[in-house]
């Protein structure tokens, strides 16, 4: 479903990337709060969250055909490039199993070595903070595909692209970062 909504986002149409993205994470807020009205277990709530997972690489997967109807008749398997990805995703999986991990240990230790109710001040706060990386993903997200096409034919551009647009970000969080730590 990543891969399929990189090449849509690689296209430009952010509008069929979010709206695919919206629906399945709507679908998947929401799904337990169903299953518990139902009276399902655990095993039926994780069972339609799987089905709201396939559904959502399924419309991602239309998605793609409508937007690039030749895609799938041009695939061909390329051993090296499948094991390059699947590389990269071993190596993506690890940094984001990490930083998962590491943004969560620190709750474990504030419970531990001070009180329940310090980690009640810290998690909101924290939360909110953590929410500050919307933005950067946003614009380089939006960017990306514009800094791949330059890199290829104006280099010079795609630095001054780059330049504009981390400052953009710098600007941004460090000014609403600065706000919620005066706050």
């Amino acid at each position: 479903a990543s891969l399929l909504r990189g090449v849509l986002e690689a296209r430009q149409r952010f509008a069929l990337a979010n709206t695919v993205k919206g629906l399945a994470s709507g679908l998947m807020a929401v799904a337990p709060m169903i299953g518990l009205a139902c009276g399902w277990g655990l095993r039926g709530i994780a069972g339609v969250q799987v089905i709201v997972i396939l559904a959502s690489l399924a419309a991602y997967a239309w998605c793609v055909q409508r937007v690039l109807p030749g895609l799938w008749k041009q695939a061909a398997l390329d051993r090296d490039a499948l094991r390059r990805v699947a590389t990269y995703a071993g190596w993506v999986m690890v940094i984001s199993l990490t930083a998962t991990f590491t943004a969560h240990v620190d709750r474990l230790f504030i419970g531990a070595r001070l009180s329940m109710s310090a980690l009640g001040y810290y998690s909101p706060a924290f939360a909110l903070a953590s929410k500050l990386w919307l933005i950067p993903q946003s614009v380089f997200i939006a960017a990306l595909p514009l800094f791949s096409q330059l890199q290829s034919v104006e280099p010079a551009a795609l630095r001054g692209l780059c330049d504009r647009a981390s400052k953009l970000v710098a600007v941004t969080v460090g000014f609403i970062a600065a706000l919620l730590a005066l706050f």
